[in-house]
């Protein structure tokens, strides 16, 4: 069964065991969102940072952590909650339940994966339709050679996919989950284009076996020798290197 990849992201109280949630937000592969602003987190935990950087982002309710539970449906794609964790879960429940099988993928997700289990009391009482080994994406960069540590706002500018389809400002849970969507979604294309490139080489060397060369020269860069008869061994030049990746990468 395949599953949909969720992006998600938590703003919170601090890097500590007692932390809160102060907003959710999260993002599927196709586009339907889910973003929730917390009522009853802890302000006493607020540090400088996170009033500069977070608190501007929310609604004035939020802020002030006045006024009652309220839902509000924008789109079909698109649902929006305010209220406490208890109201908040039970709306994340309902919205989660449209997708068959779901994986979650955050970026640094230690805590928001904690905080998103705990929405539910725990890693045990999760909604059965989520997958129970959540992805990040910093070892998704890892895995492809890219500093884990990258803006990854500027890393998607220069996708052209996406360079220009950026709306919202960091650290507000929706826009960082979208984000985090972004980069996911560009770093598979690419790996699927890689791989795609190499099935192409290897059908080209087949194909210079079968027609019984015993050396060629392929699109300019690829050599090929041809010992003991059928045994063959290849070569792939730097510039075969350096064109394959022109041809996978993006531009910058």
């Amino acid at each position: 069964m395949s599953r949909t990849k969720l992006f998600f992201d938590f703003e919170f109280t601090g890097l500590h065991q007692k932390t809160t949630p102060i907003s959710l937000g999260i993002m599927s592969e196709q586009g339907h969102s889910f973003y929730a602003e917390f009522s009853d987190y802890d302000s006493g935990q607020l540090n400088q940072w996170i009033i500069d950087n977070v608190m501007p982002h929310l609604s004035e309710k939020a802020k002030i952590k006045s006024g009652s539970f309220e839902t509000v449906e924008v789109s079909d794609k698109s649902f929006v909650v305010y209220g406490d964790k208890i109201r908040i879960a039970n709306c994340l429940n309902g919205w989660i339940q449209q997708f068959e099988s779901v994986e979650m993928w955050g970026d640094c997700l230690a805590y928001d994966w904690v905080l998103f289990c705990n929405l539910f009391g725990g890693a045990l009482n999760v909604p059965p339709n989520v997958y129970y080994i959540p992805f990040d994406l910093c070892t998704l960069f890892l895995q492809n050679d890219i500093d884990p540590n990258v803006d990854r706002i500027e890393w998607v500018k220069k996708q052209s996919s996406f360079g220009s389809n950026l709306e919202g400002k960091k650290h507000n849970a929706l826009f960082d989950a979208s984000i985090i969507a972004q980069c996911v979604t560009t770093i598979l294309q690419i790996k699927d284009r890689v791989d795609h490139y190499q099935n192409e080489i290897r059908k080209m060397m087949d194909v210079i076996v079968y027609n019984g060369e015993n050396y060629a020269v392929f699109g300019g860069f690829i050599s090929m020798r041809i010992k003991d008869g059928n045994k063959p061994t290849a070569t792939v030049s730097r510039a075969a290197q350096n064109q394959c990746v022109k041809e996978i990468l993006p531009e910058g």
